[in-house]
């Protein structure tokens, strides 16, 4: 059955069919997301510090806490991100949706974020990474925070802009892995050559280098979708303009 207008002949029923689950995007992000946090927790579940892949401090008694506390709630943070950058988890249940945003925040990124400053300003990998560490976790409270409270305020379009700023570094964790393997298969042929046969040299170039471009190449991406994005946006209103 179709409906005539005067402009076109409308469909009353649906004529497209839905993807399968198992075609949308967000499902390959769902799979990268448990794998990782499958990955960074399994060492950590027993509270055994031998099992840990990050250098432990034995001089600072309460880094290893510190570190467990930091990774449980960026695992919160991590999948409170993903439900919150799902149209499908928003549309579907909208009261989770809406809960979701608090649990982020005060359960994930706050404590998170601050554990991070601390167990950052004395990474046993080296200046340099410290220095990313305790600017990556300062950025990602400040964006955070700050998109709550627009939120609150109901300033939806910026908040939503420092949310997607705050979401990016969050996923920082993930892609500092994945730049971290791509050095290592690129520089341990050239360790000897390189390096000198120094693998602890290496070890922290790999690491201040993946620490950087984890969340400056993320953000450099996101501000210029935002910027376009918005200018598409401009572009179509004054199209609008004009045209009536």
């Amino acid at each position: 059955m179709t409906i005539t207008t005067d402009r076109a002949t409308v469909p009353t029923t649906a004529t497209t069919k839905r993807r399968p689950w198992w075609r949308h995007p967000w499902t390959a992000v769902a799979v990268i997301v448990v794998a990782f946090i499958l990955f960074a927790l399994f060492p950590y579940v027993t509270f055994d510090p031998s099992r840990s892949r990050i250098p432990l401090r034995g001089d600072i008694p309460l880094y290893y806490p510190v570190l467990i506390f930091h990774i449980f709630t960026a695992t919160v943070a991590v999948i409170c991100a993903c439900l919150r950058i799902s149209p499908w988890f928003k549309r579907r249940y909208p009261s989770a949706f809406r809960v979701s945003e608090a649990i982020y925040v005060f359960a994930g990124v706050i404590p998170s974020g601050i554990s991070a400053l601390a167990i950052g300003a004395v990474s046993s990998f080296g200046p340099i990474t410290r220095t990313s560490h305790i600017l990556v976790a300062t950025l990602w409270l400040v964006c955070t925070i700050k998109g709550y409270r627009l939120g609150r305020r109901g300033e939806v379009d910026e908040q939503q802009r420092w949310m997607w700023r705050s979401y990016v570094l969050t996923a920082a964790a993930i892609t500092n892995r994945m730049w971290a393997i791509m050095f290592l298969l690129v520089f341990t042929p050239q360790l000897d050559s390189l390096f000198g046969g120094n693998e602890k040299v290496m070890l922290q170039t790999i690491s201040s280098m993946a620490a950087f471009l984890s969340w400056t190449v993320p953000l450099i991406i996101l501000q210029w979708w935002l910027d376009n994005r918005d200018a598409a946006a401009r572009r179509q209103h004054l199209a609008g303009l004009n045209g009536s």
